[in-house]
This record gives C-alpha cells, structure tokens and sequence, in this order.
C-alpha cells in the first residue's frame, strides 16, 4: 500500500541509482486508512497488480498470483521486498530462481519481532539466507538482522520520515511570530487498543489533579477507540478540555502539532513511529514507551522526552514537569528539533540506494531497472 512517508523516498531513488524504479503494490488504500495519496509520478512507474484481500481483525492481508508474470515484464536486475506474506515470498522466490539479487527490507526491529511464531522466523531465515543486503528504519532493525547472523556491511537504514521541510517551515514562521502554544497535550495516531488512547488522555487527567488547573488535549487521528474516547472526554471534562479533529491531510498536520506543547506517544507497540518525527520536527518534548523503535534515537531519556513503560504516575509525573518547568521545556523542545534534523527523505533514500548499489555489485549484469515490492502486511 502506498505510505506518504515512503513515496518521496522511492521517487529519488532513480537520480541516485541511474535506474528505472518500479513500485508494486497490492492494494491502493486500506479500510482502515484515510490517507489520500497521489501515487502517479514521472521519476517511478508505479504498478497495482490484481491481487485479493482478507481482512483478519483490524489487519488486512493481500493475495496475488500475477507477480510473476508482472516482474518477467519488468526485468528488474534488483528485487526489494517489504514483508514476508505471499506475494512478497513470490517475488523474492522470482528473484532467487532467476539469480536476480534481492533486498529483505523491514520496519521490524528485534523488539516488535519478540512474538514471532517458530514458523515465521524461519521464514525470515530462508529470505536472509539469500538475499545480498537488507535494510531497516532503525537500529533496532539492524539489531534484528543482526540476531538473524547478518554481516554488518550488509545491513542498510533507510529511516522511517516526516515531511520534515514542510514541518520545520510552519514551526520556523510560527516562531518568528511569536505564536503561542494553546494545547497541553497532543496526541495523535490510529485510536486503537495498541496506541493506549485513552492511558493518554489519563495521564492529562493526572497531570490537571497535580498542578491544580484544567489542560488541553488534541487527539488527531480516528480508529475502532473513537466512541469510547469520546465517552472518557465527557467523564473527564472537568479535568481536560480535549478536542477530536479527526483525521487530518499531510498538509494540515504541522500546523495542528506546532499548537502543542508535550506530545503524548504510549504505544504498547510500534516498530517506529512517524508520529514522533512529526512531534520533533515542531519542538515537542515527547513521552514514549520502550517498545516504539524510535525509542532511544530521535526520542532519548531526559534529553528530548522520556522514554517509560506504561505506568500512569510515572508519566503523570514526566508530564507536569514539562508544563511548570520551563527551563526543561526549552532544553527538551531544542534537543527534539536537533535529534530529527537528519531523519529527511533525502537521507533516507541515499540509505536505500546503497543498500541497492551493494546488492548489484554481486551481480555482473549492467543494471538498468529496480523492483520494490512494497506494502504493508505484517506477517
């Protein structure tokens, strides 16, 4: 599925590589996505080959017979895919039979893979053991290549990004302005069980209890919690003045980020999370759990935020010092704008493209065409 963190990347790739860039994908949107995506472009040929989809839970995952014949078209001297279900092992199985050098790239990390059943990971043991490079978003994915036995040559980051030009412009020209800051709390992301939406709105609750005053809270975003979260606002309005924009466009979220002061990430789990990058760009100190993969990289212990389990007094209180402490919000909200400065498209392709140039280099052929099987299913 098209990602509007993942289009701009593929689209430099062909400056970078000097080759034709192809990308697959199986399914233009998912049910539970509302992105709205412009996928035509005149630097990568983009393909949607027929495919069938199931849904399991809030998880859809795609079947296609079609890759074959499709990549047999294409004649790509390199393969790169993204997940480890059907037509992903079809096309890196095409790769093998047909000897083209193939990349295992994933936003896994050796945390959010914990879980992984017996017969996934030697899945994954068979893709690794032929394929020539592979790349990751994070260190945490290089520490699951790693545990697989991968060299570490082999192993590429192509960081998972925000718009960041787009982000810092609305940031820079609102401080210039000397725009305030009307919303304690932001949170924003897919309203579902996982992302802990309502611990979020709990901890402002806690943090109104501690400093003697009602906060502000902007949940952005929709998802299966919706009903319910809107039910613990009203409990809690006493407490927290919380607003429900919905979902909003790329182009609408710097602006809705640059209001907040603190940026509320509890995920029980997440192998990155571009929320984060969003909520640096702007100078949001930001709360986090262990488990998200940007975790301990663009989000640090007692530099830019806090990294903690999921225990309420223990972010009630990381929370209150950042509204009465300024001192600590300044400090917090310059480091989390100088942690994410490199997390760009640029530097996230130029990863991917030396992941690319390593993988053809075992190869002898000239290379003139890539194939980046890409989408989201999870298995």
């Amino acid at each position: 599925m098209p990602s509007p963190y993942r289009i701009p990347v593929f689209a430099a790739l062909p400056a970078l590589t000097g080759a034709d860039v192809h990308c697959l994908y199986l399914t233009r949107k998912e049910g539970n996505r509302d992105w709205q995506l412009e996928t035509r472009s005149d630097l990568v040929q983009t393909h949607f080959p027929p495919s069938r989809e199931l849904q399991v839970g809030d998880k859809y995952i795609h079947f296609t017979a079609g890759l074959p014949a499709l990549l047999s078209d294409i004649a790509p001297d390199v393969i790169v895919t993204t997940s480890f279900s059907q037509p992903y092992l079809a096309a890196f199985v095409h790769a093998w039979r047909r000897h083209i050098p193939h990349v295992a790239m994933t936003d896994g990390t050796d945390t959010s893979e914990q879980t992984l059943t017996w017969i996934h990971r030697q899945v994954r043991r068979a893709v690794f053991a032929r394929s020539a490079a592979f790349v990751g978003p994070s260190l945490g994915a290089r520490r699951l290549f790693a545990s697989y036995g991968i060299a570490p040559d082999a192993i590429f980051q192509s960081h998972l990004c925000a718009d960041m030009a787009r982000f810092q412009a609305v940031d820079q020209a609102a401080a210039v302005a000397g725009v305030e800051r009307p919303v304690d709390f932001i949170f924003s992301g897919r309203m579902h069980p996982v992302k802990n939406p309502g611990f979020a709105m709990e901890v402002a609750a806690g943090v109104a209890r501690r400093i003697g005053r009602r906060v502000s809270m902007v949940f952005l975003g929709k998802g299966p919690l919706w009903d319910s979260l809107q039910a613990q606002a009203r409990d809690l309005a006493d407490l927290v003045d919380v607003q429900f924009p919905g979902f909003l466009d790329q182009a609408a979220l710097p602006q809705a980020y640059r209001q907040g002061k603190v940026f509320l990430f509890p995920s029980s789990w997440d192998p990155w999370g571009v929320v984060a990058n969003e909520a640096c760009a702007v100078g949001l100190p930001v709360l986090v759990t262990p488990v998200a993969g940007s975790a301990g990289e663009i989000v640090r212990d007692h530099e830019n935020g806090r990294v903690l389990p999921l225990d309420l007094p223990a972010w009630i209180d990381a929370a209150s010092a950042l509204l009465t402490d300024a001192a600590l919000w300044q400090r917090m909200s310059a480091r989390s704008r100088a942690l994410v400065a490199d997390y760009t498209y640029d530097n996230a392709a130029r990863g991917l493209a030396d992941a690319l140039d390593f993988a053809r280099r075992h190869d002898t052929a000239p290379a003139h065409r890539l194939a980046l099987h890409t989408g989201s299913d999870p298995a």
